[in-house]
Formats: C-alpha cells, structure tokens, sequence
C-alpha cells in the first residue's frame, strides 16, 4: 500500500480535513479524539459533553488528542492499530 505520511505536529490538519476525515469514516469529528490520551486527560473535559465544534477545536489546538495512526484510501478511513483492517484497506487498492 502506497501511502502518504503526515506529521499532524508540525502540518496540523484543518477544520475541512477533520471533518471529511470523520464523514469518510461515517463518524462523528468526536470519535477521532483518543479519550485515553495523555493529551485528552490534561485537558480534564468531560468526553460526554463534547460538542462537534469543541471536537474540532481540541484537535486542531491539540493535535496530539487525534487517535492515531489514521489510514485512509480516499473513500474510507481506519483509525488505529488495526492491522487486519489496513491489510483489507490496502487490498482494496
């Protein structure tokens, strides 16, 4: 598989990249925040009461908040470490 690596530190995704990112995944902007992360704990917001528009902000302020990695071909996305999901993504090329 073919891919193209960004470093969201230092080439931050935007508010459109976000959410197409989210659609291509039939997600909401909210589920690509890693709860879990460090990053996502310090900010000490209720991961229930998130809004989309505070999804998007906390990402693009906090990039490091994103699950990670992210693959995707175009049309879908696997957010993780699936690897089983990224060999189907990568047949599907």
């Amino acid at each position: 598989m073919d891919f193209e690596y960004r470093n969201i530190l230092k080439a931050p995704l935007s508010e459109e990249e976000l959410l197409g990112l989210a659609n291509l995944g039939g997600i909401s902007i909210v589920d690509l925040i890693n709860k879990k992360s460090k990053g996502f704990k310090d900010l000490k917001i209720d991961p229930l009461k998130i809004s989309i528009n505070e999804a998007v902000n906390i990402i693009m302020e906090n990039p490091r908040t994103m699950i990670r990695p992210l693959f995707s071909d175009g049309s879908s996305i696997v957010t993780g470490f699936k690897e089983k999901e990224v060999e189907v993504l990568a047949a599907s090329q």
